[in-house]
């Protein structure tokens, strides 16, 4: 099992359509709070502590499932990540090609509000953070312990989910 060196980087933005690029919020408006990020990984390992641990560059293999959990004013959100085993390895595998020590940010966009969510793999030298396309990985997301969003590739009954 290939082992990389990456951190999670939640960032939290708005998605705007028509310039089709992530705009940061404005001093007035309320910006989501993170609250914890957990891992489940291919290799059989898993991080559920809890302790910020995940936001720092560490060795790690590729991921099979992530929880990003997070608040918006008295709003709670939930965002689980199920990533194909053959697509999230071509996808690293591309990513750090020539380069495999390379520290690199897991980038997890997020606008709750809009329903846009995206993943993407940086390293600096890069001019833009290499996005992982949304057919790598499945995507459900929780508000308030509802369900708010399913990706289109979704292939799960309702209420079938495990985490």
């Amino acid at each position: 099992m290939k082992q990389f060196t990456y951190r999670y980087l939640p960032i939290y933005g708005k998605w705007n359509k028509e310039e089709e690029k992530w705009m940061k919020y404005e001093e007035d408006e309320t910006e989501p709070e993170f609250e914890y990020i957990e891992e489940a990984l291919y290799d059989g390992t898993h991080d559920k502590l809890h302790d910020d641990g995940l936001l720092k560059y560490h060795q790690a293999g590729k991921p099979k499932k992530l929880a990003v959990k997070w608040h918006i004013k008295k709003s709670e959100y939930t965002a689980y990540f199920w990533f194909e085993d053959e697509r999230i390895r071509e996808v690293f595998d591309k990513f750090y090609g020539a380069h495999p020590d390379t520290k690199t940010d897991f980038i997890i966009r997020i606008d709750a509000e809009k329903r846009k969510y995206e993943l993407a793999l940086y390293r600096y030298g890069l001019k833009e953070p290499q996005i992982i396309p949304e057919d790598v990985y499945q995507l459900l997301v929780f508000k308030n312990k509802f369900e708010d969003y399913r990706s289109d590739n979704y292939n799960q009954d309702r209420g079938a989910w495990i985490w």
